[in-house]
């Protein structure tokens, strides 16, 4: 990923705040005491500061090992080993977090803090649809708004690891806000990790480690643990995501006039495709190139981060745009019963055009799904833009099909895969029965582009 490229340049987070939003860091690891922001730190949980008796789980402790662990001789090299990391625990094993407390983490010394990194996110079974709730959504709109005085606060999200049980990110509202930034994982080989979870939302991959090993071929990934320990292996995206937070570090202390829609620029154009090696024989990522010649991929986002790139463009970037223009355009279905057949499908066309729409370019599309099916686990949704841009937005999951849900309820799914596309034109819009057939009883979709 070229962060020696990056340390070579001499960036190495000098400057940057990392929260870890997460079970705990231990404070006083060896590896993390030197760049540990106690003031910038808080037990949400128990809703109390951080002292040296404070003595939370490891799993945030691995997760800032990655981020910013010393250059030293303990464990591994954090990416932004210069960069300072404050702890906000947010959850243990025993209590999860609610929308109040997510909501408290993620305005926490927004003032201060240009980066929250969350490793955590929706159960991983392959039937919930779970999102922030209404006071985290407040919150990470003002976090935009407010955050890192007025250039907006950086939240970074691992994509999930429910592949293996056939899940897809399209289901986590935390991966398809526009405020975050979300992040899965590649192997070492360029191959699909079994963990990896499909959907438009993905930003960019980093490379992890996967839950199994093929080939006798074991990488490992060097982090803090424990009190005082270090581990060499943490799969999943809860790695790469941490990874992923270091190197928006590193780009902002290149730049730190970013504002957090010039860091999803950023990513989007320094991010590099990438396909498994000769001879692989493991899931290999799909890539489609859109109208704005930005290739992307449903499994891998914009492609695997670059420290290098992202460090030598953030030098140069001229900032995007303060304000960010949106656009809705309603589609109404009537209240007929739509019987769709086995392995059929309903389309529909939306027209945006310049009278109710003024964005040219584009960077969040967002579909707004109201709709009832029989057997939700076997439906399937693609959206095509003007240019011929298909992206894939809600997946068939196949336990879901045996929960008995019927509804998408004011559902956002979110494609970045029109970035940088005209929205102007037919959108097309078509719903899918993969399953045996069923009836769509009730549809009424919103799509909304962002910019």
């Amino acid at each position: 990923m070229n962060v020696q490229s990056a340390w070579h340049a001499n960036y190495t987070g000098k400057g940057v705040l990392v929260a870890v939003v997460d079970d705990g860091v231990k404070i006083d690891h060896p590896d993390l005491e030197a760049n540990f922001n106690l003031t910038a730190s808080y037990d949400v949980l128990e809703n109390r500061t951080i002292s040296k008796s404070y003595n939370p789980a490891s799993h945030g402790t691995k997760c800032a090992g990655l981020i910013a662990g010393g250059k030293n001789n303990i464990c591994g090299v954090g990416v932004a080993y210069g960069a300072q990391i404050s702890s906000i625990r947010l959850y243990d094993d025993n209590t999860p977090s609610t929308d109040q407390s997510e909501a408290k983490a993620l305005s926490f010394k927004r003032d201060i803090i240009d980066i929250y990194s969350n490793s955590w996110g929706p159960g991983d079974m392959g039937w919930q649809v779970e999102g922030p709730g209404p006071q985290l959504e407040q919150a990470l709109q003002k976090g935009v708004q407010l955050g890192r005085r007025g250039k907006g606060s950086i939240f970074v999200f691992a994509a999930g690891n429910g592949g293996i049980a056939s899940d897809s990110c399209a289901f986590s509202g935390y991966v398809n806000s526009i405020y975050t930034i979300a992040i899965s994982g590649v192997n070492w080989d360029g191959s699909v990790p079994a963990y990896t979870e499909q959907c438009s939302g993905i930003m960019a991959v980093t490379y992890g480690q996967d839950m199994f090993t093929y080939g006798g071929v074991d990488p490992r990934m060097v982090t803090t643990n424990g009190a005082r320990g270090c581990t060499d292996t943490f799969a999943g995206t809860s790695g790469t995501a941490a990874i992923a937070s270091g190197i928006i570090a590193l780009a902002l202390e290149a730049n730190p006039l970013l504002t957090w829609r010039d860091v999803q620029h950023l990513i989007a154009r320094s991010c590099k495709p990438l396909n498994p090696q000769r001879g692989v024989s493991r899931t290999r990522p799909s890539w489609t190139t859109n109208a704005a010649n930005l290739t992307v991929s449903s499994h891998y986002g914009f492609g695997l981060m670059d420290a290098r790139d992202i460090t030598k463009y953030a030098k140069k970037w001229h900032s995007v745009s303060r304000e960010q223009l949106s656009c809705e355009v309603k589609l109404n279905v009537s209240e007929v019963k739509l019987v769709i057949p086995v392995r059929g499908e309903f389309r529909l066309t939306l027209s945006v055009s310049s009278a109710n729409c003024n964005i040219r370019h584009l960077e969040h599309v967002q579909a707004d799904v109201n709709l009832r099916f029989s057997r939700r686990g076997y439906l399937e949704m693609f959206s095509t833009s003007p240019s011929g841009t298909k992206s894939k937005l809600l997946y068939p999951r196949i336990i879901d099909t045996y929960t008995g849900y019927q509804n998408y309820t004011n559902w956002p799914v979110t494609s970045l895969h029109y970035w940088g596309e005209n929205p102007i034109g037919s959108w097309n819009i078509t719903i899918k029965n993969t399953g045996r057939s069923r009836q769509l009883k009730k549809g009424n979709m919103t799509a909304e582009p962002h910019t």
